[in-house]
């Protein structure tokens, strides 16, 4: 295990160093009980105690400052991440037991997440005793070593932690596109759901806006007079000759009735036809829409199917 140097262990134990022969001096001279030879106190004697006591004050908050100092320290060191899977008891006591070369390997990395964790901490007493507990663990482990199972591997696997690392870091470039992939449209997910929150308050604040206006109207219907509150009361027309309309006597007869020798409705029912044709038009357009929209959506829940499914769980059942 590497030491630290004389000033970091100075600062890791938080106390404060030891008075030099100077300050000792000061101590003894700035006595506030001891008299000169006419038998007067000594003048300096006052402003000597207020300055050791300031400079006590400030090696002691000094010293806190220092013990308040994270004891770990976040350096970016290499893991390997760790994979959970269910496997049979049954299956699981068909395994192996790993040969001499593999406990050696297994040995090696053990070592090398010792030195790993021990870097984490930054101060001497935590570092001692990390690993006084470290090396428990490690030797419970690897006195236990010959009685493991390991699964099958291939003649060319090696359990190097190197080697472990290194292969990792070819996966993971493997599968970098579709982590930044995912991770985009997590960010897209966040933005539409922040503008689905933006809806939803301008229609809490629309609903309650409405509200208050169909009170101030209903309050202001109750201080009208009441001829201004009721209905106006219109004409009541039972027949076309009580509003004065004359129908010719050809539309009487539907049977003598030609739409094409009627001037008056001819241009009218090009302009309906026109329209309809119109609207037939745009429902065709708009038919394929439905089918886009679920073509989209498969792709969609494809992806997140394969990349994310708890994302995918949460988007298409949460929501």
């Amino acid at each position: 295990m590497v030491s630290a140097p004389p000033s970091q262990k100075k600062r890791a134990t938080g106390k404060p160093s030891a008075p030099s022969a100077k300050t000792t001096t000061n101590k003894r001279t700035s006595t506030p009980h001891e008299r000169s030879s006419d038998g007067k106190v000594a003048a300096g004697s006052s402003k000597d105690s207020r300055k050791r006591k300031a400079t006590e004050t400030d090696s002691e908050s000094g010293s806190e400052a220092e013990e308040a100092e994270p004891e770990y320290s976040t350096a970016k060191i290499p893991i390997l991440r760790e994979i959970e899977r269910y496997i049979p008891k049954s299956d699981f006591k068909k395994w192996p037991h790993p040969t001499e070369k593999q406990q050696e390997d297994l040995r090696g990395i053990l070592k090398a997440a010792e030195a790993a964790a021990l870097m984490t901490f930054r101060r001497e007493g935590a570092r001692k005793e990390a690993h006084r507990a470290i090396t428990a663990v490690s030797n419970k482990l690897l006195g236990s070593l010959h009685k493991t199972h390991l699964p099958p591997m291939g003649k060319d696997f090696t359990l190097n932690c190197n080697d472990l690392i290194h292969k990792t870091g070819e996966l993971e470039a493997i599968l970098e596109p579709t982590l930044r992939y995912n991770a985009e449209l997590e960010k897209e997910l966040e933005r539409e759901k922040a503008r689905l929150t933006q809806d939803e308050k301008d229609l809490a604040v629309l609903q309650n806006n409405a509200k208050a206006q169909h009170s101030i109207r209903v309050e202001k219907s109750r201080k009208l007079p009441r001829a201004l509150r009721t209905e106006p009361q219109g004409p009541k027309y039972s027949s076309a000759d009580s509003i004065g309309l004359s129908v010719s006597s050809d539309l009487l007869d539907a049977s003598t009735y030609k739409l094409s020798h009627d001037k008056s409705m001819r241009e009218l029912t090009a302009q309906l036809a026109a329209h309809i044709h119109q609207m037939e038009n745009n429902t065709n357009a708009l038919g394929d829409i439905p089918e886009s929209i679920q073509r989209s959506r498969g792709v969609i829940e494809e992806v997140l199917e394969r990349g994310l499914p708890k994302l995918y769980h949460k988007v298409m059942v949460d929501l």
